[in-house]
Order: C-alpha cells, then structure tokens, then sequence
C-alpha cells in the first residue's frame, strides 16, 4: 500500500534513521506492506547510473549480502538488474539497482534503485541467514566493474553511431578519435594503458578458459601492460599521443562485448553460486585495478552525458 507520511529525507519512517539518500534523484514509489513488516522506496534519475549508490550504503553501515535468483530473475535479461540483500545492526533489507528497457545497443535514459527495508521480523519466519553473508571484496568489486564496462561500452556506441563513416577510409582512424576523445579527457596516459591492461586480461581469461572462442594476439608494452598489436596497426596514422586512447576505448567496447553472457546473470544469485565463472574473468587482476577500470568507465559514462561546453 502507498505510504503518504514521508520523514523530513522522503523516506518511509521505517527506514533506519540517516539512511541515505540518492543524490539528485526523485522518490517515484513509496509503500509499506499492511502488515507493517517492510517498507519500501524507489528512486529515478536521468542520465546517470547510481553508480555511488553502493559506496554510501557501506559508508552507512550497510553490509551486502546475496539474494535467490528466482525472486528477480525474470528482470534481468531486459532490464539488467543488480540486486543485493542488506543487514546492518540487526536489520534486513534489499538494494535493486536497475535502467528502463532499451534495445541492445541503445543507452538507457533513466536509472532506477529500489531499497525494501525490514521494519520487523518474526524469528519464527524469517530465512537462514548464510554464514558468510559478506560477498567477498573482490567479487563485488568485479561485478561492479563488468556492469560499469556495459555502461561505458554504450556510452561509446552513442557517441560513434550519431554519424556514418566507412571504415575502409583512410580518415577513418582520425574521425573515430575525434568522436571518442571527449569521453576520455582529463584521463592521462598512464591510466588509459592500465584500463587497456585490464580489459585485455578480462578477455584473455575467457578465451584462456573457453568461455569464448576468439584470436586474440596479445604483446606487452615498455611498462608490462598488455596491448593487441592488430588494433595498434590498425590507427597507426593518428599521432602517438592519440592512439593509446582510442586502443584503450576499443578494447573496452570489445571486452564488454565478449563478456556480455555475464551481463543478463550478474545478479548477487551469479556472485555466490556462479562464482567461479566471475573469478575466473578476473584471474591475475588485483582489487585496485578492478576498482580503476570501473572509475574510468563511469568517468566514461559522465562525461557522454556531460552538457557541452561553452564556446
């Protein structure tokens, strides 16, 4: 049922006291069951993802947990949804983080997170908490980084689609540059080369372990990072200073497109019982740089929707 009597942050006054609030964003639903024992709220925002969103729930307290694949399966496939169990002090919820439908190869233009709040419980009633109810740090990190990467991947699509260009053009490397590079500014060299890195070692654990089956030709640079020599050779004619990041865009757009099958089941189900399909996609790459590539991409998602700049 509707709940007409918000606290003074629009929230149910059964939520915890100083639970956060999505920035920027407008209260779509408010309800609470008509027994009392949950209480629930949704949020929409334009333009953005609620990428910070899990970052102020563990600042809050927050730990994250996994919930069964069958209460949200269906949602999945079409609306790439994510979702978590909570539990802080005592209480219990859930966090759904989700984008209206969109074709394939379309950005989505309105995000969605939906948090059910446990008011009370009955002990009687209430599921067996897993022992280990923490998703393991690196496992969060990593589906977190592979759904930033889809992001990022149609962010590049939409900047690249708005205009036709062959690519058997000798311009074409210089045009593609010049439709990319706003979504990398501000970006240095070394941490394109380290997103290009680990994206390239994304995708070569899925050839590595079969999971794809693809040519993948691999060289390491001066600083020991991974590059495709074929995608070097191939803009070649732009400057030195452009090629690294219209490489590391391109591989970016291919690993997110190699690693789509995990995009319609990285659910938290995904994170515990498929695990050892997501830890294998990560194999050699440390937390920190799981933790960097996903800030490029959502540094890559802001700015496609960045307004333009002032003459």
């Amino acid at each position: 049922m509707p709940v007409f009597h918000l606290d003074m942050k629009d929230l149910p006054p059964g939520f915890p006291t100083g639970f956060p609030v999505p920035d920027g964003a407008t209260l779509v639903l408010a309800q609470s069951a008509r027994d009392g024992a949950w209480e629930h709220a949704a949020w929409r925002r334009t333009k953005r993802p609620f990428t910070e969103y899990a970052d102020r729930l563990r600042a809050f307290g927050c730990e994250f947990g996994t919930v069964p694949a069958a209460e949200f399966a269906d949602f999945v496939p079409t609306m790439c949804m994510v979702r978590y169990s909570l539990r802080r002090a005592g209480q219990v919820g859930g966090v759904s983080f989700y984008h209206d439908w969109c074709k394939p190869a379309q950005q989505p233009s309105r995000w969605f997170v939906s948090v059910v709040w446990q008011t009370h419980r009955d002990p009687a009633r209430a599921p067996a908490e897993p022992a280990e109810f923490c998703i393991p740090p690196q496992q969060f990190t990593a589906g977190e980084t592979v759904l930033a990467m889809r992001e990022a991947a149609l962010a590049m699509s939409e900047a690249l689609a708005s205009l036709a260009h062959c690519q058997h053009d000798p311009t074409f490397p210089l045009w593609m540059h010049r439709r990319l590079a706003p979504l990398i500014e501000g970006l240095s060299p070394d941490r394109l080369a380290a997103v290009r890195h680990a994206c390239l070692t994304m995708t070569s654990n899925w050839t590595y372990h079969r999971m794809v089956r693809m040519r993948l030709p691999l060289a390491h640079d001066d600083a020991g990072y991974l590059y495709p020599p074929d995608v070097r050779q191939a803009i070649a004619s732009l400057d030195p200073d452009q090629v690294i990041g219209v490489e590391a865009l391109l591989v970016l757009r291919t690993a997110a497109t190699v690693l789509g099958p995990l995009f319609h089941n990285l659910h938290t189900a995904e994170l515990v019982e498929g695990a050892g399909r997501l830890v294998r996609t990560v194999e050699g790459l440390r937390t920190d740089q799981l933790t960097e590539l996903r800030e490029v991409c959502r540094h890559i998602v802001a700015r496609r929707h960045a307004p333009p700049a002032s003459p």
